[in-house]
């Protein structure tokens, strides 16, 4: 998937931005959903919510800490690795918003 084409913004999401987006996830608030192009049969790219996938990957890939959530502030200063698996269960929480853009058969 292409998060970054040719008419879109840089990434601009701080730190405190991208922990309230993942916290949205965690407490289970309803969060926009992503607007994507298919520009060739399964290969896309993001026309709408590049903040928020790259916000994604970029706590997946643990470069950044929680910091700045008001709601869950126990996981302030977490990271995706040092988050206790029995207490948030990032992948089942998170599959909601990146699971929509898996294989689709051809019709």
């Amino acid at each position: 998937m292409n998060v970054q084409p040719f008419y879109q913004r840089r990434k601009r999401w701080d730190a405190v931005r991208q922990s309230r987006l993942i916290e949205s996830f965690v407490i289970n608030i309803p969060v926009p959903p992503l607007f994507v192009y298919e520009t060739e049969f399964n290969t896309y790219e993001v026309m709408d919510g590049q903040q928020s996938i790259t916000a994604i990957q970029s706590f997946y890939a643990n470069e950044f800490a929680l910091k700045g959530l008001e709601r869950w502030p126990e996981l302030n200063g977490r990271r995706y690795s040092s988050v206790s698996r029995g207490r948030v269960s990032w992948k089942q929480t998170l599959s909601r918003f990146t699971n929509q853009f898996g294989h689709r058969t051809p019709t």
